[in-house]
């Protein structure tokens, strides 16, 4: 049995311009500066923690209060304003009908905070994923494998047939980890060299080509 276990950001779903406008609702309720799309693609992946403080001003990163204020409004806002403008990426849904017709169990593992992805995947993939795992205080963050594993375990899969996607560098480590083929993805965040630096297994320009690879695997 085939395993495809998936990346949400910038790997099935464009979701940078929901995530920015969330960051920047925050930066405003603080007077601080606004970001861009293309900065906040490289603050993202490592959990909303990290994001933000990778968007806080350099002299407020040290403050934890101000962290859990800013915490909890960005969830507010994001979890009110998650479809505003996400949508899945060209040739995903095709990509991933494909997939289950041929008989490929598919499954999610993001950094994402676990609510948050519970309410895409409800909107965007409604019954295409057997598990999914977003970012919690019971497990642990990408590239730790440990959700990947879990995944495998409960799937009955081997990682020898297993495939972990995604857009960025944590998510080929994420592969490596775990011992399993990782896919990096063009369309997304991140680059070409980032995840030929990363080792990825392969990459790719289109959604069809996962299948291919997948399909074709002995």
């Amino acid at each position: 049995m085939k395993l495809a276990i998936f990346d949400l950001d910038g790997t099935l779903a464009d979701t940078i311009e929901d995530i920015t406008a969330a960051v920047n609702h925050v930066m405003k309720h603080y007077d601080f500066p606004m970001v861009t799309n293309e900065a906040v693609k490289y603050m993202v992946g490592d959990g909303i923690k990290e994001l933000m403080l990778r968007a806080f001003p350099e002299d407020k990163r040290e403050d934890p209060d101000l962290l859990a204020e800013a915490l909890l409004i960005f969830k507010n806002y994001y979890n009110a304003h998650f479809c505003d403008y996400t949508k899945p990426y060209d040739g995903i849904i095709t990509m991933l009908d494909d997939l289950k017709n041929n008989g490929v169990r598919l499954s999610v593992v993001t950094n994402k905070n676990e609510e948050a992805v519970g309410l895409i995947i409800e909107k965007l993939f409604p019954g295409y994923f057997d598990i999914v795992i977003g970012n919690s205080d019971r497990v642990k963050q990408k590239p730790d494998p440990s959700s990947v594993l879990y995944i495998i375990e409960k799937t009955g899969a081997s990682p020898q047939e297993t495939y972990y996607i995604g857009d960025a560098y944590t998510d080929i480590y994420t592969a490596k980890n775990a011992g399993v083929k990782g896919i990096g993805v063009l369309w997304g965040f991140r680059t070409f060299s980032e995840l030929h630096d990363a080792g990825a297994d392969f990459i790719v320009k289109t959604p069809q080509e996962i299948v291919s690879i997948i399909g074709e695997a002995k």
